[in-house]
C-alpha cells in the first residue's frame, strides 16, 4: 500500500476496564494513501495506520476534550495547508485498541484558504478563483504531515512525499 494522508478527524468511543490513559510507548503509526501522484485539485483517500501492541489506549486526558488530528501538505515554499483541526469538544474517549487501527483521512491538494483582496495575497494564501473557490496547489512535490489538537496525540508518522501534477 502506498504511504501518505490528510483530513481533520475527531473520533470517540466508550472507555472502561482495561483502558490505559495516554501512554504511547511502543505505538507506531504510518500514513497510507491510495496514491502519491495526483492531478492538482484531486483529493487522495488514505488512513493513519496505528499499530498498538499493548492494551487499549485512551488518548483523551482526564478532564480534557478528546483530541483530533489533521494532515496537510507542506512544500514548494508553502507552509502547512490542511483543514482546521476540529474545535468541537467531546468528553467521549478517543480509544486506540490493541492491534492495528486505521483512522480514515482525505488529502486535499488545494490551499486551506484564499483571499479576494489583491493586497492580502501571499505564498500561503493566494487570490481566490473568480468563482470564489479556493485554488489548487501548484504542481510539485509536497510532504504530508500530521498535527494533533489537545492533550492527546500519537507519535508523528514519517512524512510522505506526494507529487501534484498540472
Amino acid at each position: 500500500m502506498v504511504l501518505a494522508a490528510i483530513a481533520a478527524v475527531a473520533l470517540g468511543a466508550c472507555g472502561g476496564p482495561g483502558v490505559v490513559y495516554h501512554t504511547t510507548a511502543h505505538i507506531t503509526d504510518t500514513l497510507a494513501l491510495r496514491a502519491t501522484t495526483v492531478r492538482a485539485g484531486q483529493s487522495i483517500d488514505g488512513a493513519l495506520v496505528v499499530h498498538n501492541p499493548g492494551p487499549t489506549l485512551d488518548l483523551t486526558a482526564p478532564g480534557h476534550c478528546a483530541p483530533s488530528f489533521a494532515a496537510g501538505l507542506v512544500g514548494n515554499g508553502i507552509d502547512l495547508q490542511a483543514p482546521g483541526i476540529s474545535a468541537a469538544c467531546t468528553d467521549h474517549p478517543f480509544l486506540v485498541g490493541h492491534g492495528t487501527t486505521r483512522l480514515s483521512l482525505t488529502v486535499f491538494t488545494s490551499y486551506s484558504s484564499c483571499t479576494k483582496d489583491v493586497t492580502g495575497v501571499s505564498t500561503d494564501q493566494p487570490l481566490c478563483e473568480p468563482s470564489g473557490a479556493i485554488p489548487s496547489l501548484p504542481p510539485g512535490a509536497y510532504r504530508v504531515v500530521v498535527r494533533w489538537s489537545g492533550h492527546g496525540s500519537l507519535p508523528a508518522p514519517a512524512p510522505v512525499t506526494v507529487t501534484i501534477t498540472g
